[in-house]
């Protein structure tokens, strides 16, 4: 299992959206890996959940954090490019949007 936490933030009102459990900021995720890339994840608040088996191969666990890392990068040049909008910048390994 590989679980992503996301941390939202608005630039412009200055107020963050309520995290944790209550957060919906996953489901944009979750929706893009599975139009885009035929990926089944779970929501939950402010994370996502990635499940594989334990006979799953190397390379597909890497497909998926793949198109994980892809689906991330697209919200972030999204947001990045959005006059006003979110504030989003990359951090450490992970990803802060």
């Amino acid at each position: 299992m590989f679980a992503a936490k996301l941390d939202l933030s608005l630039a412009s009102s200055g107020q963050a959206p309520a995290g944790g459990y209550g957060s919906t900021g996953a489901s944009e995720v979750v929706t893009r890996l599975r139009e885009r890339h035929g990926v089944f994840a779970r929501p939950l608040g402010d994370l996502v959940y990635l499940m594989v088996t334990p006979t799953t191969r190397r390379g597909r666990c890497g497909a998926l954090l793949r198109a994980l890392r892809e689906v991330l990068d697209g919200c972030l040049d999204e947001l990045r490019e959005a006059p006003g909008g979110l504030r989003a910048t990359a951090k450490g390994d992970g990803c802060v949007v």
